[in-house]
């Protein structure tokens, strides 16, 4: 399985992709580390930008969570 698509991430680091792909300047950029072992962020002479791979497993983790959105949860049942 390629590693962008399997590695998990937290809803703390989808919000942070979020917001980089919104042009939101990062605070912390030592948090991209992760990211760029993962292909999801590169740097940039002007900072950093999401990857084109970023942009997809940002659009499916977006998805997947709308469509989860509404259903009951699986614990606490």
């Amino acid at each position: 399985m390629v590693r962008y698509l399997a590695a998990p991430l937290s809803p703390r680091e989808i919000s942070q992709l979020l917001d980089l792909r919104h042009g939101k300047s990062q605070s912390d950029p030592a948090g991209f580390k992760r990211f760029i072992m993962l292909g999801l962020v590169e740097e940039r002479p002007g900072g950093f930008a999401i990857t084109e791979l970023g942009r997809q497993r940002l659009d499916a983790e977006l998805r997947a969570e709308s469509a989860n959105r509404g259903r009951p949860p699986l614990f606490g049942r």
